[in-house]
């Protein structure tokens, strides 16, 4: 009976284009009761051992005919990706390391942002050592912040030690806002003005002591240690 497709026995087909292949799945087939190979629909799929087996197994140099007749052998090349995937742990803690960076870098000039809104400051130094490396802005914010300890000293003098300290470093941006944080911490603009006018005659007592011992400081004078000594007397007798 012709029927226009070739004529099958118990499932073989005898077309013989089709024919290597199938012989080809039979073998396949054949040897996956051993346990060597599986057979998928439209998938082989190896064992790990084997795969890892072929892996190690030594490559023969590929072997390439000259114009002369003759064969030259070259060594087979790595692999492209081999190259990228020899660390893949390194490669990862160095991602994450960048992602941990940007992140600083983020929050750092958020809060640089914030500074500049609330005392209209122009911290843009502070940018320039954010973008060098963020780790140093980060550590020279903590160390700034040591500068706002003051435990039991009155709060006039202690702005009037800060306000006179970078007048000597001749800032004006950094006096202006010294001046600022001292009015909004509620020093009064009379002793504040007494400061800026080096006034020792209008400032009450405890601020011309500061005044005089951070000029002292400032200038390498020997009397700085006297009044250091009337200051550790006055504010630093019991510890806190």
């Amino acid at each position: 009976m012709v029927s226009g497709r070739p004529e099958t026995t118990e499932g073989a087909t005898t077309d013989p284009l089709l024919a290597p292949a199938a012989s080809a799945c039979h073998r396949k087939t054949s040897r996956a009761e051993d346990g060597a190979l599986q057979v998928l629909p439209s998938r082989l799929v190896v064992p790990i051992d084997e795969l890892e087996a072929r892996a190690a197994r030594p490559r023969k140099p590929l072997e390439l005919e000259t114009a002369g007749g003759g064969v030259a052998s070259h060594p087979p090349a790595a692999p492209p990706a081999a190259a990228g995937m020899s660390h893949p742990g390194s490669l990862s803690r160095l991602t994450d390391g960048g992602r941990r960076i940007d992140m600083m870098r983020w929050l750092l000039r958020k809060g640089i942002e914030k500074f500049e809104r609330d005392w209209n400051y122009d911290a843009s130094y502070m940018r320039d050592m954010v973008d060098a490396s963020p780790r140093a802005a980060w550590l020279f914010a903590r160390a700034a912040a040591l500068g706002r300890f003051r435990r039991d000293i009155p709060i006039e003098a202690w702005c009037a030690a800060g306000i006179t300290a970078v007048r000597h470093e001749d800032c004006g941006p950094c006096t202006q806002l010294g001046v600022t944080m001292a009015e909004r911490a509620g020093v009064s603009p009379a002793i504040l003005r007494a400061v800026l006018g080096d006034n020792t005659d209008a400032m009450p007592p405890d601020v011309a002591l500061v005044w005089r011992f951070t000029r002292a400081t400032l200038a390498h004078d020997p009397a700085a240690d006297e009044y250091r000594e009337v200051i550790v007397k006055r504010w630093a007798a019991e510890p806190s």
